[in-house]
This record gives C-alpha cells, sequence and structure tokens, in this order.
C-alpha cells in the first residue's frame, strides 16, 4: 500500500532527523498525531525503527548523491 502525501511528509521529516515533537511543530499537527502517521508509515514499509524509515527515504529519493555531484559511474 502507498503512502499518503502527508505519510511522505513524516517520513521525510525522519530522514532530517527531526522529533516526533519538532515534526508536529513544522506540519501544524500534535506530536500524537506524528506518532500516528509514523506508526502507519512503519507498518506500510515493514519499518522496525526510525532509521529504516530514513534508509527507505533515501533509497526512494528521485535525486541521488551522484546525480547531485555530477560523477558518472
Amino acid at each position: 500500500m502507498p503512502l499518503t502525501p502527508r505519510e511522505r511528509q513524516v517520513a521525510a521529516l525522519v530522514a532530517s532527523g527531526r522529533t516526533n515533537r519538532q515534526i508536529g511543530r513544522v506540519l501544524g499537527i500534535s506530536e500524537k498525531t506524528v506518532e500516528v502517521h509514523l506508526h502507519h508509515v512503519m507498518s506500510k514499509l515493514d519499518a522496525r525503527s526510525r532509521a529504516e524509515v530514513a534508509a527507505w527515504v533515501v533509497d526512494a529519493s528521485p535525486c541521488r548523491p551522484s546525480a547531485v555531484s555530477g560523477r558518472q559511474k
């Protein structure tokens, strides 16, 4: 099941290293609502930690580091 736009926002902010409280402030939602969204994200991705969510965000990102640096393989 794909992530909703809000779940993608939460996942991206988790990957940026923000706490649930910080994510809530950025998105204008409660910390508890962030926890619910994060729970859904982790369930959908079968992730067991915030680090696994962050790794998924990096893997799913259309902009890879090699593309940004301009280096080709």
